[in-house]
């Protein structure tokens, strides 16, 4: 299950609401590994060279399996770098272009990590940051004379 993007009404005026659905996915074993990482980062804790450091999150109380995996469930938060919303694709597969245009809307661009079809294991920021370029060295040049046999390049 993926997530969702709404607008939503509220007194006359409207929102975005997102709903990342971070654990639908394979949830239980992404919970299983949270799980685990409280664990480990408890261990590692303990050494002396830790001594004075308190546990924040989800807290030293939060002991159990079922206690855990509602404090994770509750606590769990991203940077937000949302990725793959506008993926780029051929038409039917894509919602863009190789040059982030919206297929089926003309002069309509989307340019930005929402065009990667898949969340890279790059930092998003580099990576989008090389899409603007692309795309933007594209969308901004001369276009060429097409009576000498060469295309536009948009």
């Amino acid at each position: 299950m993926t997530g969702e993007v709404d607008v939503v009404v509220v007194g006359g005026g409207s929102a975005g609401a997102v709903l990342a659905n971070r654990l639908s996915w394979d949830g239980s074993r992404r919970v299983r590994r949270m799980i685990e990482g409280v664990h480990i980062s408890r261990q590692i804790g303990r050494d002396a060279a830790f001594r004075g450091v308190v546990e924040m999150l989800p807290g030293p109380a939060v002991t159990d399996e079922p206690a855990l995996r509602q404090a994770i469930a509750e606590q769990l938060d991203v940077d937000h770098h949302a990725t793959s919303t506008v993926a780029m694709g051929r038409v039917g597969d894509g919602v863009v272009d190789a040059l982030g245009r919206v297929y089926r809307t003309e002069g309509l661009m989307v340019v930005g990590a929402s065009i990667m079809p898949l969340v890279p294991s790059a930092p998003t920021n580099l990576t989008t940051m090389m899409i603007a370029e692309h795309v933007a060295r594209h969308a901004f040049a001369e276009p060429r004379d097409t009576r000498q046999g060469h295309s536009s390049r948009l």
